[in-house]
């Protein structure tokens, strides 16, 4: 059995990823768990692990350094980085160093089980565990990653060349033209039966190869969750047939679907490249132009040069990022629903564009909750349903009830946890202010200690208080006041002082407005 290291300054994320990975089917051996660096450090010293999941920022030493230190002392085990979108760019550095895949937070247990039968299968490769009958086995696993190691290749900077290529995923590329097409399985709503995927997947790339192996020099087929993605590669002289090539798959996909009721098929076909490198724009344009059945229906053929497809980083503008983030750490659904009609308002009539506002505002909802270990969400990790949701959804009605039905129940869900067990930042600042009254207190200290913006501080607190942070620090003061003068072993002056007032007479002020008399008549009622 392989040997297992998790690793995550974050414990419910190492539960999550124990209760997830599926232990004895992939024969793995859980030998330690670390919560820091430099735990983290000595568990791989002493059980030499043949495989290490980890998270990137950690306390005492964080991972990269660590891998760089693996590398150096020719330590080869196969890692695999946990990350958050803020990390991302740590993720992306920690590739350079031979980790073998990244997953982004919120985890997805098939993402997380899929990535570790590949490693596997890795190492059994490394060390000639592989009978010669295991051959296509290896091949159809390996390639069906081929997509995903394209991409980390493009994060990390890397060359990627042909030769490479075939010989890690058993192909037979050649110098030509590129194209990656998604045949897009959608399963209808008042469908009744249940579907095994992987086995419609596989008879479906049965099926397309006939039609797809007379044009092409090889052809790699990778599984996603909502269908079969090909790329093809093959002589540029055959392009001229790549929409009737395209219409044979879709008439070919349809078949091999037809004993399912209830299942509808698209094509999308990605832009022509010749270089390896390009591939991942050819799949992300195969990907968008399916994106269109949601207007002109199903069981149809999309190309990607016959679309307006606008190439963005970010369709989101700063300040509604901002904004969003604002609103999903209040948990405000009222906030959400107006922000949703405004995006929705605004861009109704381009279909892709909404989608990937939408597809965005998920992700930083996701981010929001899972990075910024918002209060209330501990019991809400979740994977990424909403995403798969959209993609499974053919109106824009219905696109935008899923993003806002889904958000707005977490977010009332994470507000009920909030009433039940209260906000722990809010108590954090409590504790430091009945800890450190007689000292001198400010807000961005206290939002410093509890994690949080200033800002976002002043605003929670004011919401579920009742009253601003500094007015609780000052009615704090007094009612520590009133039991030092009750005493009446201390001037005003010493009892100003005493409770982090150094102006006697706005503290006079204060206590008057507060209690109704001043300091000194109030010391006269006790003694």
């Amino acid at each position: 059995m392989y040997k297992v290291i998790i690793a995550d300054d974050e414990e419910k994320i190492c539960i999550l990823l124990n209760n997830s990975i599926l232990w004895d089917e992939l024969e793995l051996e859980l030998c330690s768990i670390c919560h820091d660096g430099l735990e983290l450090k000595d568990a791989v010293d002493r059980y030499m692990p043949d495989i290490l999941i980890t998270d990137i920022c950690m306390p005492g030493m964080n991972a990269i350094d660590l891998i760089k230190e693996m590398r150096e002392k020719e330590n080869h085990a196969k890692i695999l980085i946990v990350s958050g979108y803020r990390q991302f760019e740590y993720a992306r550095e920690a590739l350079k160093y031979g980790v073998d895949n990244y997953l982004l937070k919120p985890i997805d247990e098939d993402e997380l089980n899929d990535a570790l039968k590949k490693i596997c299968l890795e190492i059994s490769v490394e060390k000639n565990e592989i009978l010669s009958d295991d051959v296509e086995k290896i091949k159809e696993t390996l390639q069906s990653f081929f997509l995903q190691d394209i991409k980390n290749n493009l994060d990390a900077g890397n060359d990627i060349c042909l030769g490479d290529i075939n010989q890690k995923y058993y192909a037979d590329f050649r110098r030509g033209c590129f194209r990656v097409i998604y045949v897009k399985i959608d399963v209808d709503g008042k469908a009744e039966e249940k579907f095994n995927l992987q086995i419609i997947q596989k008879k479906i790339r049965e099926k397309c190869m006939g039609s797809i192996g007379r044009m092409h020099y090889d052809t790699i087929v990778s599984f996603v969750h909502g269908g079969c993605i090909f790329t093809i590669n093959y002589n540029p002289d055959m392009d001229i047939s790549i929409r009737q090539l395209a219409k044979s798959i879709l008439e070919d996909a349809k078949q091999a679907i037809s004993l399912f009721s209830g299942l509808n098929i698209t094509v999308g076909v990605g832009s022509i490249c010749s270089e390896v490198w390009e591939i991942q724009h050819s799949y992300e344009s195969a990907i968008d132009s399916v994106i269109f059945r949601i207007i002109s229906g199903t069981n149809k053929v999309y190309f990607s040069e016959d679309m307006e497809l606008q190439d963005k980083d970010s369709y989101l503008g700063e300040d509604d990022k901002k904004s969003l983030i604002h609103i999903f750490e209040l948990c405000n659904t009222e906030l959400f629903r107006q922000k949703l009609e405004d995006i929705v308002r605004c861009e109704r009539k381009n279909v892709l564009v909404l989608y990937k506002l939408l597809q965005e505002c998920v992700q930083l909802f996701y981010d929001t909750l899972n990075r910024n270990r918002l209060e209330g969400s501990d019991s809400i990790i979740v994977g990424k349903e909403i995403l798969y949701e959209m993609d499974n959804t053919l109106t824009v009605i219905g696109l935008v009830a899923v993003v806002e039905e889904n958000i707005c129940g977490l977010m009332k869900r994470m507000l009920e946890e909030r009433k039940q067990k209260g906000y722990k930042p809010i108590r954090e600042a409590k504790e430091y202010v009945k800890k450190n009254y007689a000292s001198k207190i400010k807000l961005e200290d206290v939002a410093s200690v509890v994690s949080l913006s200033p800002a976002y501080f002043s605003s929670v607190f004011s919401k579920e208080e009742g009253m601003t942070f500094i007015d609780w620090v000052n009615e704090y003061r007094i009612d520590m006041a009133k039991e030092i003068l009750r005493k009446g072993d201390y001037t005003v002056a010493e009892t100003c002082m005493m409770v982090g007032i150094s102006n006697q007479r706005y503290f006079s002020k204060l206590f008057k407005s507060k209690v109704g008399v001043k300091p000194m008549e109030y010391r006269k009622l006790y003694n």
